[in-house]
């Protein structure tokens, strides 16, 4: 490496350095605010699991002399580069080990209602995975556990709420390393619906093993706070929103709402702001959304095709509407309401960042509203029948590209969505989701490196680093657009940091 190009490595390393120290006290002061959250991780390079598990199988210390017993042992023990836990067995017997999160009850909101993700990477011990590896289940207060899940080679995330304060987790098997482990759990229990899974009278809701079947069973059960997060599929039952503030958000690809000659969704009972509703399709009924006497949260949806209207606000509504797509409606989109930054067929309303174009919808006879797109659109599978929490697709290109596309309001962070996204957050039920159809621009600027929509030391620590990327020269165009910064990096409002936008399909 040249004399010149060491030296500027040394000094992005320091640079980096420094900026690790000034996030890891802003996270710190972050346990503070009233917007309770809790974050665990652990990549199994030091012994942390001896201490921080609730129960645990013998650790072995000495890889170089087999136990009697089921065992777990570091990795770190034989090979400082390839860490992680492995899990031993011996005879019929597995190694297990078992979290309570939070580790300490302190830490836990007032009224002790939580959810969030447990994600983990798997590998085979040696060879490829055979035969007993690694095994998970779930609980919500330690006594009653999901049913056994066989984790996967590669990334895994499961997720957990509890209304009694603390969620578990369980691993067992034998041959397999756990490594990587993050919780990150939020104040607010979220309850899970997925009417494409086995129905059982057992199921609780509160994780995507054990799904309701139907949305207004889980709405029913909320309390100030609550998300409902509802998987991919069509749901034909009339949704009412309860009178405190609960989010309603489809999790991966867009749940399709239907409710032929009624109301698909209503709000009532004077809801405010924090009655939010996300990143729906809604068709095939009277009219998408009524509201009466009450300011909901409406974003990223797509109401289309549906009997009168796609939104109905009477007695004194004030929806705050935005990133939506309406289209094909007889009697008007909106009523007594308006939008921002949102396509509308029979009129744009002079309100900010509103088109009146043809949103070139994907297929909408067979409910396909995802948007075309000469760079790729997500073209889901035919089967209504498949199953599981993520359904999977492939990507294809169109002739076209839709309107919608990069047209969302700027001063949202489009992170959750696929590159390239120009940027910009797309409109309508895909938007800001790894299914939103992928722009034909890329990023704004070649200086934001890690895409974060401000150009700083990290992003100079980034170019610096990568010799194959020009180093030097990699790091001028960093410093060319010092201090820019995209306008959602001051004026966030947060609701792209959910735990489900970390859904890859």
């Amino acid at each position: 490496m040249p004399k010149r190009q060491r030296g500027l490595g040394w000094q992005a390393a320091i640079l980096f350095c420094a900026v690790l120290c000034i996030a890891a006290a802003v996270l710190r002061a972050d346990t503070a605010d009233l917007d309770w959250s809790y974050c665990y991780v652990d990549d199994f390079g030091t012994t942390q699991a001896q201490t921080d598990s609730l129960n645990h199988s013998l650790f072995w210390l000495d890889p170089d002399v087999t136990p009697l017993e089921p065992c777990l042992y570091y990795m770190t023990a034989e090979d400082q580069t390839n860490v992680g836990l492995a899990f031993m067995g011996s005879g019929d017997a597995t190694a297990y080990l078992e979290y309570r999160f939070p580790l300490d009850a302190a830490a836990l909101p007032n009224d002790q209602r939580i959810g969030g993700t447990i994600d983990f990477d798997v590998r085979p011990l040696a060879g490829p995975m055979q035969g007993n590896t690694l095994f998970y289940s779930l609980s919500p207060n330690g006594q009653n556990w999901t049913r056994t899940v066989k984790a996967v080679t590669g990334h895994n995330q499961a997720w957990v709420a509890s209304a009694d304060g603390a969620v578990y987790i369980r691993f067992f098997g034998r041959s397999g390393v756990l490594d990587n482990l993050r919780v990150r759990l939020q104040h607010g229990v979220i309850y899970h619906v997925n009417n494409r899974a086995n129905a059982e009278a057992s199921h609780n809701g509160l994780s995507n093993l054990e799904p309701f079947l139907e949305i207004q069973t889980a709405i029913d059960l909320t309390q100030e706070g609550d998300r409902v997060y509802v998987w991919p599929g069509t749901y034909r039952d009339r949704i009412l929103f309860p009178g405190h503030p609960i989010l309603v958000r489809s999790i991966g690809d867009a749940a399709v709402l239907q409710a032929p000659n009624d109301y698909a969704v209503s709000f009532y009972s004077g809801q405010g702001p924090r009655s939010t509703l996300r990143n729906f399709v809604i068709c095939n009924s009277y009219t998408g959304i009524f509201i009466a006497g009450s300011s909901p949260t409406l974003s990223h949806l797509t109401i289309a095709g549906n009997q009168r209207h796609a939104i109905h606000a009477a007695f004194g509504a004030d929806p705050q509407i935005s990133n939506c797509i309406f289209w094909n409606h007889p009697d008007g989109d909106l009523v007594g309401c308006q939008a921002q930054y949102s396509c509308l067929q029979d009129r744009s309303d002079g309100q900010p960042g509103n088109i009146q174009a043809d949103p070139l919808f994907a297929d909408p006879n067979r409910l396909d509203y995802h948007l075309k797109s000469q760079r790729g659109r997500l073209l889901l599978p035919p089967d209504p029948n498949q199953t599981g929490p993520q359904v999977t697709g492939v990507w294809i290109t169109d002739p076209v590209t839709s309107p919608c596309i990069d047209a969302g309001d700027p001063a949202l962070h489009p992170r959750a969505e696929r590159m390239p996204n120009g940027g910009r957050i797309n409109m309508g039920a895909y938007g800001g989701t790894t299914c939103a159809s992928l722009s034909v621009v890329g990023w704004p600027k070649a200086g934001d490196r890690n895409y974060d929509g401000i150009v700083n030391l990290f992003d100079y620590a980034l170019a610096a680093g990568n010799e194959a990327a020009g180093g030097v020269a990699a790091c001028r165009v960093v410093l060319r657009d010092w201090l820019w910064q995209a306008p959602w990096y001051n004026n966030d409002t947060g609701q792209n940091d959910d735990p489900a936008d970390s859904i890859v399909k």
